[in-house]
């Protein structure tokens, strides 16, 4: 019978050492080796970029836009008038507790809509109120339909990255472009309402063009001059002037100026209740 061997065992101190020896050229080749490094990568673009009807389908989320075909067609004659046109968009009238025709009273998908408080209201990406953190009612809304041309409205949770006051959603009212060529456009429209026979006038006016230096200028005026529906609705007179330049420099962009003026007064109608409604809606 042969004679039984044994092989000893390694202990753990020996497997340890054995592996750390095993990993140290490893870690010298490392050690050695220069540090390789990555060219820098600049990312700019617009927040909300130049907004068309065909850039809505790549959009993640819920965004509608309003173009001025489409302004035109409806017969719109006001801001509200456009904005009811969109999906979870809802619009108050104006009243005495509600504000005039030179306020702005929009909610987005049932939040309250007495001067806007929760959606983030801009012209051109700026904000329209004074505050946005501390006082985003817009009592006073610097804009008028024949500037306009679009609305682009974002809703639901992607507005959140584009400010304060946006759990309502991002509205924004973009003017009119400066053209390439010289143009010049005269626009008129009017509301008769007939029961009251009241008036409502809404002038426009546009004229700009771009030189060959890459100077382009721009004259934007729409007013709305008359009467509303309700008595106590009347003496409504809006002016609001826009004059823009740009100034094209290049590879490194443009510079952009504007002058904004806006004037606006008008009586408001006050609530009614049910009795006074059902004997004449028209009254104040």
């Amino acid at each position: 019978m042969l004679p039984r061997s044994s092989c000893p065992r390694p202990s753990p101190i020996a497997c340890a050492l054995a592996t750390a020896l095993a990993a140290l050229p490893c870690a010298v080749s490392a050690q050695s080796a220069s540090p390789t490094e990555l060219d820098a990568v600049t990312v700019t673009g617009n927040w909300l970029d130049n907004p068309t009807e065909a850039k809505l389908l790549d959009h993640p989320g819920a965004r509608s836009i309003v173009e001025s075909q489409r302004i035109a067609e409806s017969g719109a004659t006001s801001v509200r008038d456009v904005l009811r046109q969109i999906p979870g968009v809802q619009v108050q009238e104006s009243n005495g507790t509600g504000g005039s025709d030179v306020s702005l009273n929009v909610g987005v998908r049932g939040l309250t809509s007495r001067l806007s408080p929760r959606s983030y209201v801009l012209m051109d990406g700026v904000p329209m109120s004074y505050a946005p953190y501390g006082q985003p009612q817009l009592s006073l809304a610097p804009v008028a339909l024949g500037n306009l041309e679009s609305v682009d409205v974002v809703r639901g949770a992607g507005s959140v990255r584009y400010g304060p006051q946006n759990v309502g959603g991002i509205i924004n009212f973009v003017t009119r472009a400066i053209p390439t060529d010289f143009a010049g456009t005269l626009g008129f429209s009017s509301e008769l309402y007939g029961r009251s026979g009241h008036l409502k006038t809404v002038p426009s006016l546009f004229v700009g063009g771009t030189t060959d230096g890459g100077l382009g200028m721009a004259l934007l005026y729409s007013g709305t001059h008359g009467e509303g529906w309700r008595s106590s609705n009347d003496s409504t007179d809006i002016d609001d002037v826009l004059l823009k330049a740009s100034y094209a420099l290049g590879n490194a962009g443009d510079l952009a100026l504007s002058l904004h003026h806006f004037e606006g007064s008008g009586r408001m109608p006050g609530g009614l209740t049910s009795a006074e409604y059902a004997a004449d809606p028209f009254q104040s």
